[in-house]
């Protein structure tokens, strides 16, 4: 039994030409395709909102410094221990 087969003009995929709407997105002919919403977002005030004016600083804190120095030390004495015990 041949077929017939057409596209649906919403997602492209093939589909029976009797088919009432497209098994796959649904799409039943009768709906407009058009995007009848305007895109009134603005990135540039939304990234302004979000994050203002203020820098990162990319100073490091002493906190950060005795945490890296005291995971350092961790790490080579947990590697050193057993030639410590020797």
């Amino acid at each position: 039994m041949d077929e017939q087969k057409t596209h649906c003009m919403n997602c492209n995929s093939e589909v029976p030409a009797h088919a009432a709407a497209c098994r796959h997105c649904g799409y039943d002919g009768q709906e407009d395709l058009e995007d009848d919403w305007e895109d009134d977002f603005d990135y540039d005030a939304f990234v302004e909102d979000e994050f203002g004016d203020r820098q990162l600083s990319s100073r490091i804190r002493p906190w950060q410094q005795f945490l890296a120095l005291f995971l350092l030390l961790v790490f080579v004495l947990g590697f050193m221990w057993p030639f410590l015990l020797l």
